[in-house]
């Protein structure tokens, strides 16, 4: 039996035309609605924990919530901390935020700290960067006995960079083996507890 190919007319382009933008249209709108939850649930929390930085910039002894010892705000999570400070005496920086309430990137006494020195006292909290005495002459201390101070625990490898003299009289304790301690600068670093590194 012979058989007619019906012809492609215009009908047919229009019919073949519409399902092709109902087809771009309804990927379109799917794509964008998974656009909607990737940036929700990936980049939004990423910005949330985006670091940030806090300085004690007080020539005074205090506590570490105090924020009117520190330039931006008191220190609560995920921070890069620096001090500084203009006094001649022993800076005391007692941490009486929540024992191990947060977590620090990293710990750096600044080229510009004219104090004689910093202790760090209080509770204890994570460490996920490095610990840097950039002051030529200020020493660092952390604790002056294991009971003024908690324990730091590492959650990463870092390196302790001694510009001058740093000394632990906590505990440095770990959240994994893998970590890691490296020593860099020509002052002297103490571990006066029974410490693995």
């Amino acid at each position: 039996m012979l058989r007619h190919n019906r012809p492609r007319g215009p009908c047919c382009c229009a019919q073949r035309f519409r399902s092709s933008r109902f087809a771009d249209a309804w990927f379109s709108g799917h794509f964008k609605k998974h656009l909607i939850w990737l940036l929700w649930f990936v980049v939004l929390p990423q910005i949330c924990l985006a670091q940030t930085s806090t300085t004690w910039n007080s020539t005074t002894s205090g506590n570490w919530s105090d924020s009117t010892k520190w330039t931006d705000e008191a220190p609560s999570g995920n921070e890069n901390i620096f001090f500084n400070s203009s006094s001649g005496l022993t800076i005391i920086a007692n941490n009486d935020i929540a024992d191990g309430g947060f977590t620090a990137n990293l710990i750096q006494v600044n080229s510009t700290f004219e104090a004689v020195g910093l202790r760090i006292t209080g509770n204890r909290f994570s460490l996920s960067g490095n610990i840097s005495n950039l002051d030529s002459t200020a020493t660092l201390q952390f604790g002056t006995s294991s009971t003024d101070m908690g324990a730091i625990q590492l959650t990463n490898s870092i390196t302790i960079n001694t510009v001058s003299n740093i000394s632990f009289f906590g505990n440095l304790t770990e959240d994994s083996p893998a970590w890691e301690v490296t020593k860099t600068g020509s002052a002297t670093l103490t571990f006066s507890r029974a410490n693995t590194y």
